[in-house]
């Protein structure tokens, strides 16, 4: 399982065959770290996380970006 495609189908069959087992070990934990490692201290931050974390950390971090930088969040209005 050490490629990153590999563990993308696992991670991907584990969320239609068992969703809450998915949501409570991947899905929220995903979330947590993301949410961590974009309000860490610094200019730098390192994190070893396993490869089926990957794509969700980088997902929820795209996803807070974008509602970051959205015009409706710089205006003040609520998301």
């Amino acid at each position: 399982l050490k490629q990153r495609a590999n563990t993308r189908a696992l991670v991907a069959s584990m969320e239609i065959q068992a969703p809450a087992l998915y949501h409570a070990l991947i899905a929220n934990r995903d979330a947590f770290m993301a949410k961590s490692l974009a309000t860490a201290p610094g200019k730098t931050v390192v994190a070893v996380v396993g490869m089926a974390h990957l794509d969700g950390i980088e997902r929820n971090l795209a996803e807070m970006e974008a509602v970051r930088a959205s015009p409706e969040k710089k205006r003040g209005c609520p998301v």
